[in-house]
C-alpha cells in the first residue's frame, strides 16, 4: 500500500486494487485529515481510497471566514456554492468507474452531506455504497433505481455542531425510501472515533467480500 499526492489530493492504493472509495473531508479540514486512520488500519484491505481537499471559500456561518469548504453553509438546504463541489466530486467518481465495478463515496460532516447528495442524486452512474458521517441530508431527487443503495448513517448523539435531532429531521424529510441504516453513538460529539471505523468496517464486510 502506498500513498500519492497529487497537491493537496490524496490517494491511498493498495497492492491488489478491487474498489474504490472517495472520501470527503469535513469544513476547514483537507486531505490528509483521514489519511493516517485509513492508511495504518484499512477500511477493506483491496479499496483504493481517494481524499480530496476541498477550496477555499468563505463561509457565511463563520462570519465569512475564508476555509476549505465544500459548500457556504447558511442552513440545512442546497445552495449554488456546491455546484463546483459537485461537479468535481462527479468527475472523480467518473475517472474511477473505467478502473472498478465497485465504487463508493463516503464522507465525514460536509463531506457526508457531499457524499448523500453525489451519491444518490447528482452522480448520473450508480455507487454501490455510502457512508455518510455526522452530516445531513438536503432536498434532493433520487432515482427510483438508487433507492436501494446501501447507504450507512452514523452520527453521535452529543453533537453540538450538526445535532442529532437537526440531522435526523432530514433524513426523514429528504431520504424517503432509501435503503439507508442509522446508527447513533451515545456519546460521541461531532468526531469520528475509532470504534466508529470498526463499525464501518463491519458494516462494508456484510455487503462485500474481504477478509
Amino acid at each position: 500500500m502506498k500513498v500519492v499526492r497529487n497537491g493537496l489530493d490524496l490517494s491511498i492504493i493498495p497492492q491488489i486494487h478491487k474498489r474504490t472509495l472517495v472520501w470527503i473531508h469535513g469544513l476547514g479540514d483537507n486531505a490528509d485529515a483521514f489519511c493516517d486512520d485509513f492508511f495504518k488500519e484499512p477500511l477493506m484491505p483491496d479499496c483504493k481510497m481517494i481524499l480530496p481537499t476541498a477550496s477555499l471559500n468563505p463561509v457565511t456561518i463563520c462570519g465569512g471566514e475564508i476555509m476549505t469548504s465544500w459548500f457556504d453553509i447558511a442552513g440545512y438546504n442546497y445552495n449554488p456554492t456546491f455546484e463546483p463541489s459537485v461537479e468535481r466530486i462527479n468527475s472523480i467518481l467518473r475517472e474511477e468507474s473505467k478502473h472498478t465495478d465497485c465504487l463508493m463515496i463516503g464522507g465525514f460532516s460536509q463531506g457526508a452531506v457531499m457524499s448523500l447528495y453525489c451519491g444518490l442524486s447528482r452522480y448520473e452512474g450508480n455507487v454501490n455504497a455510502i457512508i455518510a458521517l455526522s452530516g445531513f441530508a438536503i432536498p434532493m431527487e433520487i432515482p427510483p433505481h438508487k433507492l436501494s443503495t446501501p447507504v450507512l448513517l452514523y452520527h453521535g448523539a452529543q453533537d453540538d455542531r450538526i445535532p442529532l435531532q437537526d440531522s435526523m429531521k432530514t433524513i426523514e424529510d429528504n431520504l424517503k425510501g432509501v435503503n439507508y441504516h442509522m446508527e447513533v453513538h451515545p456519546s460521541m460529539p461531532h468526531e469520528v472515533y475509532l470504534e466508529e471505523y470498526d463499525f464501518i468496517r463491519n458494516w462494508l464486510r456484510t455487503r462485500f467480500s474481504f477478509n
